[in-house]
C-alpha cells in the first residue's frame, strides 16, 4: 500500500507540473517539476526501508523511472532559454539522454527481453513488421499533423536536411523516447500495477507529456497513440517495430507534411 502511495504521489506532481504547462505557466511547471525531482531523489537516497517488502522492492525502480522522465521534461523545456531551439539541439538534448538511460537499465538488470531487443526470439520478420509499423505510422502522423500544424522543423527538402531529419527524428528521439516510456516506465508499472493498468498509466503520461502544444487534442491523441504502440510492444517486446512507428510519425508530422501541405 505504501509503493502505490508513493507511486501515486510522484506520478500526480508529474501531473500537476504538465498542466501548469498546459495552461501557459511553463515556469511553474518547471518549478513543480524539479522539486518533484529532488523529493523522489532524496527520497531514494535516505530511506533505507523503502525496499523492505516484496511489493516496495518495485517502487524504487518506478522513482528512478520517473526521475529520468523528469529530467528529459526539464532539459527540454530549459533549452529556449538559453538557446535558439534547432533541431541540432534537439539532437544534443536526446543524444545525451542515452548516457543516464543506459545507467539506469545496467543498475536495474533490465533484460534484452524488457528491453525489447529479442525481436528474433518473437519470430518477427523484418520483412513484414517494418512495412506494418510504417504503415501505422502514417497512418497516425496524418492524424496528429492535423491536430497540432506544426512548422518544418527543416528548411526545405535538401538531401542533406532530410538526412538529418531521418537521423534525429527517425532513429534517435524514437529511441530514446520508446526507451523511456516503453522499455522502462511500461515495465515498472506492469509490474506494480499489472500489465493492462501498467499500460493504461503509461499511456496516460504520454499523453500528458504532450501538454507543451496547449492542445487538448494533441494530449488526446498521443494518449491513444501511447496505448496502441504500448500494446504493441506489450504483445511484441519488440523495441524496432515500435521506433520505426514513432519515427515514421516524428518524420512526417515535423518534416514531410509541414512542408507539402
Amino acid at each position: 500500500m505504501r509503493s502505490i502511495l508513493l507511486s501515486f504521489l510522484t506520478v500526480t506532481a508529474l501531473i500537476i507540473g504538465e498542466i501548469l504547462i498546459y495552461t501557459g505557466n511553463p515556469l511553474a511547471g518547471m518549478v513543480v517539476h524539479i522539486i518533484n525531482l529532488q523529493a523522489i531523489t532524496i527520497l531514494i537516497v535516505t530511506d533505507k526501508n523503502i525496499a523492505h517488502t516484496f511489493e516496495d522492492q518495485n517502487i524504487k525502480p518506478l522513482l528512478q523511472s520517473i526521475i529520468l522522465l523528469l529530467l528529459l521534461r526539464i532539459v527540454n523545456m530549459a533549452v529556449p532559454i538559453f538557446f535558439v531551439p534547432s533541431i541540432y539541439w534537439i539532437s544534443i538534448i536526446y543524444g545525451i539522454m542515452f548516457i543516464p538511460i543506459y545507467l539506469l537499465l545496467k543498475h536495474q538488470g533490465f533484460t534484452q527481453k524488457e528491453v525489447g531487443l529479442n525481436c528474433d526470439k518473437m519470430q518477427l520478420n523484418p520483412l513484414l513488421y517494418i512495412p506494418a509499423a510504417l504503415f501505422i505510422g502514417f497512418l497516425l502522423s496524418w492524424i496528429e499533423f492535423y491536430i497540432i500544424h506544426p512548422e518544418p522543423i527543416i528548411d526545405n527538402s535538401s538531401v542533406p536536411n532530410i538526412i538529418n531529419l531521418i537521423l534525429i527524428m527517425f532513429i534517435i528521439i524514437p529511441i530514446v523516447e520508446e526507451l523511456i516510456f516503453r522499455s522502462i516506465l511500461q515495465c515498472r508499472f506492469e509490474k506494480l500495477l499489472e500489465m493492462n493498468r501498467g499500460l493504461l498509466m503509461t499511456s496516460i503520461l504520454f499523453g500528458i507529456m504532450h501538454s507543451g502544444y496547449g492542445l487538448g487534442g494533441e494530449i488526446l491523441f498521443a494518449c491513444f497513440a501511447g496505448l496502441l504502440i504500448g500494446f504493441i510492444f506489450q504483445k511484441t517486446r519488440c523495441l524496432p517495430f515500435i521506433v520505426v512507428i514513432h519515427g515514421t510519425i516524428n518524420v512526417f508530422v515535423f518534416g514531410i507534411f509541414p512542408l507539402l501541405l
